[in-house]
């Protein structure tokens, strides 16, 4: 059998410890100078790439020390006077709104043409009763469901004339009265505080949306401070007090007692 030849073929590159051809190995002095010398060289290039400046490392610096951009504020900003312009809580939702328009629709819906008073439905207690309850679930700092029923009139064409048409009902009296304690609760502090806003329009410097969203807050409060007075001027002016004073029982028109002599 003939044995496998010894030595690599020309073609084929020779370890690097032997040359092709020989079978003496290489110096051993001469391959420890060339590696040494490679060794060098590469140190070399690392030290001449540390002591040259990054540009990129420099502009980093100058970011962090300049701190956040402009941009970025006026992002956030934009974001703050956008959640303010879309706040949920200063709506009322469509399923709570068609709920307070059927109770405010059967209270009280039939009328005397006679006496010219409501009279109230057979569950009259129990439609107040949920009222009362959609207004606990009112926000207190924006009011919008107080607001709604504001605007429907409800105590001045409703409520009242409940309570004066059926003031022998004490139930019915006092659920109404916790209606109108609800109602007619103070401002909070947070409407107090947007209420005397002071709005920057003139130097530029705010955004506009900002300037929307607290536009929208004074505005909130400023309705909400003229229900509460609205609510007075109906408790004071009812046609009860008129009617009292003209049959001579109460008001103005009532007959005064002496007083006491000292």
């Amino acid at each position: 059998m003939s044995s496998a030849p010894r030595y690599p073929p020309r073609n084929v590159p020779a370890p690097p410890g032997r040359r092709s051809g020989d079978n003496q190995p290489r110096n051993n002095a001469n391959v420890r100078r060339g590696l040494s010398s490679v060794n060098a060289s590469a140190l070399s290039e690392d030290e001449r790439d540390r002591d040259t400046p990054d540009p990129s490392s420099k502009e980093q610096q100058q970011q962090t020390s300049q701190g956040p951009s402009k941009p970025a504020k006026t992002v956030k900003g934009q974001f703050q006077s956008t959640a303010l312009l879309t706040n949920p809580r200063m709506k009322v939702e469509k399923a709570v709104v068609n709920e307070l328009l059927l109770v405010c629709g059967v209270i009280g819906s039939t009328t005397d043409d006679k006496t010219n008073k409501i009279v109230p439905v057979t569950d009259c207690l129990n439609w107040l009763q949920d009222l009362q309850r959609a207004l606990r679930r009112d926000d207190d700092t924006y009011r919008p469901i107080s607001l709604l029923l504001g605007k429907w009139k409800v105590v001045s064409q409703k409520l009242l004339p409940l309570v004066w048409s059926c003031r022998y009902d004490t139930p019915l009296v006092l659920t109404i009265v916790k209606i109108l304690v609800i109602l007619t609760k103070p401002l909070s502090a947070a409407a107090k505080k947007a209420g005397r806003l002071v709005i920057d329009v003139k130097s530029g410097k705010v955004p506009e949306d900002v300037i929307q969203g607290q536009i929208k807050l004074r505005d909130n409060a400023l309705e909400q401070n003229e229900m509460l007075v609205d609510y007075k001027r109906t408790f004071v002016h009812h046609p009860s007090h008129i009617a009292k004073s003209k049959s001579g029982k109460g008001g103005p028109g009532a007959k005064k007692i002496p007083q006491r002599a000292r």
